[in-house]
């Protein structure tokens, strides 16, 4: 059974422990919790600068096709016949020559180019909604706001069709004339990848339209996005920002080839999630430790300090009981120190109580002797008065009798005294009757024998 110190000092070895734990959980959550909230903040930027590279190369490439488009010497040529004399079979012409130079990509599903007085060449088939953006108002507002950049994309998405389109505007001059050129890029792949990338990442995000600081209307959106259209119009400058709310995390990028700005939403769940492992990853640290010490710790507490709980034992015993205990307990720490000192007081003990008994016995008999001395003096004195008072009255008898018992006590006194072997009852028996025929023979003592 442990003993009270053994489990004073395990109760204060599970104290420390417990304490050291937690301190050091506490260090461990403060030094590497923000640094994987900025990984998991940075994992999120990456991939909004991954999709806005995505989509900016995209951009560029329709902006190739375009300026490949305007360069030619073909749809030149074919457009100066047409404004020479403009006939349908000419304005055919042109729309031919628009579809030879669309076929060099797959992904470009129609290409429309207007002149300044509003004539449509088209290459390919228009969808209802190409035909409803085109006659809408936003084509003429573009082409009029003569924007420094000269160009503008528009997002149209075809429930029903399951297309997404990208409808990428610039303006050109060819053969002298001012022209528009309308691009119309599948952008089903597209999407599909950014919905890919942006659903690893996020809970949402959105697409909104963003030229000249002006916050335009979202006009795609993916998952939940809390509050990231006010987000998008509340901060107009190019540059790439985060920003958060009590609902998440949002991060802000400025699409500069397409004109949009891609706003990402991560709730606090979700963000918190990827940090929730490494929070169990040292819980269970922790644990794994404070099991180590208990298992390790506290068997050795108890091994260590088993010597001292049989040495309180004997020191009980012999409190209690006395006798010959003797600590069997042999260490070589303090422990053992102490038996060692405790069995040598033991043995100082009784040799100091065998010699007190014996002084005891010896002042004892130093006194018997001592009462005897003085007793025998005046016994004597008063034994040859009466010898001699029985010597006037002529009692010879009486005075053999007195002198015969007068010197056995003498003999008695005179031999050597034992404070280890007493006399036998019947020396002592024979003493006392002595003593008792001189004490008959005194004529004042009136007692009787019995």
């Amino acid at each position: 059974m442990p003993t009270k110190l053994a489990k004073k000092l395990i109760r204060q070895i599970l104290l420390i422990t417990l304490i050291s734990l937690l301190v050091s959980f506490g260090l461990a959550y403060g030094l590497f919790w923000p640094k994987l909230r900025d990984e998991a903040h940075d994992r999120a930027v990456s991939a909004s600068q991954v999709i806005m590279l995505s989509i900016n190369e995209t951009m560029e490439n329709l902006d190739s096709y375009g300026k490949y488009t305007a360069s030619s010497n073909l749809l030149a040529d074919t457009l100066e016949e047409f404004n020479q004399t403009a006939t349908e079979e000419n304005r055919l012409a042109v729309c031919d020559v628009l579809l030879e130079l669309k076929s060099i990509s797959s992904n470009m599903r129609t290409m429309v180019l207007i002149s300044a007085d509003g004539t449509y060449f088209q290459a390919g088939t228009l969808g209802k909604q190409d035909e409803e953006l085109l006659e809408s108002s936003w084509v003429a507002e573009t082409m009029d706001a003569q924007l420094t950049h000269n160009w503008s994309s528009y997002y149209l998405s075809d429930v029903e069709q399951q297309e997404q389109t990208i409808v990428r505007v610039s303006a050109y001059t060819i053969g002298g004339r001012a022209y528009t050129l309308l691009i119309f890029y599948d952008a089903s792949a597209l999407m599909e990848r950014i919905d890919t990338l942006a659903q690893s990442t996020y809970t949402g995000y959105i697409l909104t339209d963003y030229h000249d600081g002006r916050p335009g209307i979202p006009f795609y959106e993916s998952g939940s996005t809390g509050n990231a259209e006010e987000v998008a119009a509340s901060y107009l400058d190019t540059e790439p920002y985060d920003a958060r709310d009590s609902m998440g995390y949002y991060f802000v990028v400025t699409i500069p080839a397409s004109g949009w700005r891609l706003v990402g939403y991560i709730d606090r769940a979700s963000f918190n999630a990827s940090l929730v492992p490494f929070v169990w990853l040292l819980l269970l640290i922790c644990v794994i430790l404070g099991l180590m010490v208990v298992l390790l710790f506290v068997p050795a507490v108890r091994r260590m300090l088993a010597p001292l709980g049989e040495l309180g034992t004997v020191m009980k015993n012999v409190s209690s009981q006395g006798g010959d205990y003797y600590s069997p307990v042999q260490t070589d720490d303090e422990i053992g120190e102490l038996s060692d000192i405790f069995n040598d007081m033991l043995d100082e003990m009784r040799i100091n109580a065998s010699q007190a008994l014996e002084q005891q016995s010896r002042e004892q008999h130093l006194t018997y002797n001592l009462m005897v001395a003085q007793i025998n003096s005046h016994f004597f004195y008063n034994t040859l008065s009466v010898i001699s008072s029985l010597a006037r009255q002529g009692r010879t008898d009486d005075v053999i009798r007195a002198n015969t018992a007068l010197a056995t006590i003498f003999q008695d006194c005179l031999r050597p005294q034992s404070t280890l072997v007493g006399d036998t009852v019947a020396q002592e028996k024979h003493i006392v009757e002595c003593y008792w025929v001189i004490e008959s023979l005194d004529p004042n003592n009136q007692g009787v024998l019995q």
